[in-house]
């Protein structure tokens, strides 16, 4: 009966709801956890239109993790903040290097002034948040194409070459970044080589 546990199994209608709302999830995004009462066969009823609610919540987020909700910002975050780890990658932000981030801000991403200080700012307290590089490559990873990934990587070689050496944590970081890209690793030593002019 209504509100109460009902015996057994709960009306047809609330049945069927359920084995819907339980098809559309995904087995990622948790479990629903039926409240129980004394003996498994006993189950609370739910209401039809909480299901509904929880039904478009889960699409909301299974949305998000097929790589929807993220905005050109993002991008752009996301890619300064990989550029100022490798800016670090060898144990310090050189000004020449700070110098050529923000000349690829400008000239790649449109970027100057106030907007460019305003992504270096927050882009630098993400990557000092962060625990490794993959949250910034998934990003970039789900929102660009194969030609704007070979972009990143780029850009990445020049940060790296900005004080005309690279280093082994530099060259280590680039060729990570560009694996989690599907950046291809002949594409990425082609890269390399541009930039540097040498292999």
């Amino acid at each position: 009966m209504q509100g109460t546990y009902a015996r057994n199994r709960a009306p047809e209608s609330y049945s069927t709801k359920f084995r819907l709302f339980m098809t559309a999830c995904k087995p990622s995004l948790g479990k629903v956890i039926l409240a129980e009462r004394r003996a498994t066969t006993r189950f609370k009823i739910v209401s039809p239109d909480l299901l509904e609610n929880l039904q478009t919540l889960f699409s909301k987020i299974a949305n998000t993790d097929d790589g929807e909700g993220f905005s050109g910002r993002d991008v752009e975050l996301a890619a300064a903040a990989l550029l100022i780890h490798c800016a670090r990658a060898d144990g310090h932000r050189s000004e020449v290097e700070d110098r050529k981030l923000r000349e690829i801000l400008r000239t790649d991403y449109e970027l100057a002034g106030s907007d460019a200080d305003d992504i270096v700012e927050r882009a630098t307290a993400d990557e000092a948040a962060a625990i490794d590089v993959h949250s910034f490559t998934r990003i970039l990873h789900k929102n660009l194409d194969r030609t704007g990934r070979l972009q990143v990587v780029r850009q990445l070689w020049e940060v790296a070459h900005a004080d005309s050496k690279i280093d082994h944590e530099e060259r280590s970081l680039v060729s990570l970044v560009a694996s989690l890209m599907d950046v291809e690793v002949a594409d990425a030593v082609a890269l390399r080589r541009n930039v540097t002019g040498n292999s």
